[in-house]
C-alpha cells in the first residue's frame, strides 16, 4: 500500500500555504486528489479570499462583489420565503473548470466572486456597434467600475466639440446586485433580428449577465437605469439588451487594436 502524501498530513494553515503557490486551475485540481484536500481547497478565507485578492484585486475590489452578492442573495430570499434558500455555499461558482452556466445566483463566497470575476473578464477592452446613428453611439469600452465598485460598466465613447475631446457617457452596467437570468429567459428572437456589427452572424446566446441598461429624454434629461441584461453570442460578440417598453438591442464586436498600416510616400496606407 502506498504512503500517503506528506501534504495531506500538513495542518490546513500549512497546506492551504502551499496550494496558494500553485494557479487557480491547479488549485481545483488538487481537490480531487482526496478529501483532505477537498476540503482544504473549498476553504474560503485561506485559499479564494487571498486568490481574489491575488488575482483581481488590481483591477476591481473583490470584497464589494462580495458585499453586492449577499446583499441581492438576501433580497431574493426575502422575497421568495425561506423555502427558496439556496443551499449552503451556491452563489455560482462551480468548483472545477464546468462553470459556464454558473453565475446566475448572486455570489455570496469568495470562491463564486473568483468565478464571477473570471467569466466577465473576456469583455473587458474596446468594442464597436453597429454602423449608423445609434441612440448610444457606436463606440464602446466594457471596463470595471471606477473605485472597485461590484460591477462592470459599458460606457459609450463619442466626439466633443474638438477633434482631440472624447466625451464618455455609462450607459449600462452589469454585476451581482441586478436580478438574475437564466439563459433560457433570453428572447432570441430579438437577438436574431437585431442589426449586425461586421463579422459572422451568431447563431445562438452562450452566457448572460443581468444589469442595468441607461435611458433619458431629449436632450439626455431624466436619465434613470431600466432592467437590462447583457449576454455573449457563440462568435465572441456581445449584445445588451434594455428591457420593459424600450426594448433596445445593441450588438457589438469587439475591436482588434492593432499597430496603425504603414504609410506610402503619398502619404496615404
Amino acid at each position: 500500500m502506498a504512503a500517503p502524501s506528506p501534504l495531506v498530513e500538513l495542518t490546513d494553515d500549512l497546506a492551504a500555504r502551499v496550494l496558494l503557490c500553485l494557479r487557480p486551475r491547479d488549485v481545483c485540481c488538487a481537490a480531487l486528489c482526496c478529501k483532505r484536500l477537498a476540503a482544504v481547497c473549498r476553504d474560503d478565507a485561506r485559499i479564494w479570499a487571498p486568490l481574489c485578492a491575488a488575482h483581481w484585486a488590481a483591477h476591481t475590489s473583490p470584497e464589494r462583489w462580495l458585499a453586492a452578492g449577499a446583499a441581492a442573495a438576501a433580497a431574493a430570499a426575502a422575497v421568495a420565503g425561506p423555502s427558496a434558500l439556496p443551499p449552503a455555499g451556491a452563489g455560482g461558482a462551480s468548483f472545477g473548470e464546468e462553470d459556464e452556466e454558473a453565475g446566475e445566483a448572486p455570489p455570496t463566497t469568495y470562491r463564486a466572486v473568483f468565478a464571477t470575476l473570471r467569466r466577465l473578464q473576456p469583455l473587458i477592452g474596446m468594442w464597436r456597434g453597429p454602423a449608423g446613428d445609434q441612440p448610444a453611439g457606436s463606440l464602446f469600452r466594457v471596463g470595471w467600475a471606477a473605485g472597485g465598485a461590484g460591477h462592470v460598466e459599458v460606457v459609450a465613447l463619442r466626439g466633443g466639440r474638438n477633434v482631440t475631446e472624447v466625451v464618455s457617457e455609462t450607459t449600462a452596467r452589469v454585476g451581482p446586485a441586478y436580478p438574475g437570468v437564466s439563459i433560457q429567459q433570453v428572447d432570441e428572437t430579438a437577438a436574431a433580428a437585431a442589426p449586425r456589427p461586421r463579422g459572422p452572424p451568431p447563431t445562438r446566446v452562450v452566457a448572460v449577465f443581468p444589469g442595468q441598461g441607461r435611458v433619458a429624454g431629449t436632450g439626455f434629461s431624466n436619465p434613470t437605469w431600466i432592467e437590462g441584461r447583457l449576454w455573449v453570442y457563440d462568435n465572441g460578440s456581445i449584445g445588451f439588451l434594455w428591457r420593459g417598453e424600450f426594448d433596445f438591442l445593441l450588438d457589438m464586436e469587439r475591436m482588434q487594436m492593432g499597430p496603425p498600416p504603414a504609410l506610402g510616400r503619398g502619404g496615404t496606407a
